[in-house]
């Protein structure tokens, strides 16, 4: 399986005592995507994951408590980027907003943070991420890009594959054109694609020669992909 981002290997210096915080990805957008919190003994979820029924709060002040883990509601994050040597200025979150993350949505934390290069379309995928925030400050070693053939995953690979196919079929399902597939067919297609490429067998066709026929119809289980994204788009305001 080809994984098409690559994995952050963060490290947090903590104490004995240290006290409760959150970390999160900061989007090259400038939305921070909260994922873990440390409530002093240890790590914790609390965050929503992508989904489209889930109502975007108006403010801050809107969130709802159970979302922010143990250190409670984040105005001010710390961040640290990606090749940058010093840390930058504190990020102040402007308001909750909600970004396209593949065929589903995500909530995240809009903040005031502005990226040295442009952002890339809303809709490219995967959205780079510039490094991490952390809220409140803490001691963060420097932050390491593991590629997908780093010998540091090799113990994760299993999980990372399992994870991949488990979304790949509550994807392909949800659609009314493949529910007649076997989980099987659907997972056997996770090795062919990269995310927001099309299949192998379509870049063959366009190698073709001269005058061949190059309209490819994908199989039910792997066009559930770009299905999937138009019905994205369509149900965007």
């Amino acid at each position: 399986m080809r994984i098409a981002a690559s994995i952050l290997l963060l490290t947090v210096s903590l104490a004995a005592d240290a006290p409760s915080f959150t970390v999160g990805a900061l989007r090259r957008d400038g939305v921070v995507i909260p994922f873990a919190a440390y409530d002093g003994k240890r790590w914790v979820s609390r965050w929503p994951p992508p989904s489209r029924d889930e109502s975007v709060p108006i403010n801050l002040n809107s969130v709802p408590g159970r979302w922010w883990g143990p250190a409670g509601a984040r105005e001010s994050w710390q961040a640290w980027i990606v090749g940058e040597p010093r840390e930058v200025p504190p990020l102040k979150v402007v308001q909750p907003d909600v970004v396209d993350v593949h065929c589903t949505r995500q909530i995240g934390l809009r903040t005031d943070y502005r990226p040295a290069e442009v952002p890339p379309p809303p809709l490219e995928q995967p959205y780079p991420k510039d490094g991490l925030a952390v809220s409140p400050p803490q001691n963060v070693e420097r932050v390491q890009i593991l590629g997908p053939l780093s010998a540091e995953l090799t113990a994760m690979q299993a999980i990372l594959t399992e994870t991949f196919n488990r979304a790949e079929r509550e994807t392909a399902f949800s659609g009314p054109d493949v529910r007649h597939a076997k989980a099987a067919q659907v997972e056997a297609v996770g090795p062919e694609l990269d995310l927001g490429r099309r299949p192998e067998e379509a870049e063959t066709a366009r190698k073709g020669p001269p005058g061949a026929n190059r309209n490819v119809h994908l199989r039910p289980e792997a066009s559930h992909r770009s299905d999937c994204l138009r019905r994205s788009r369509a149900a965007d305001p």
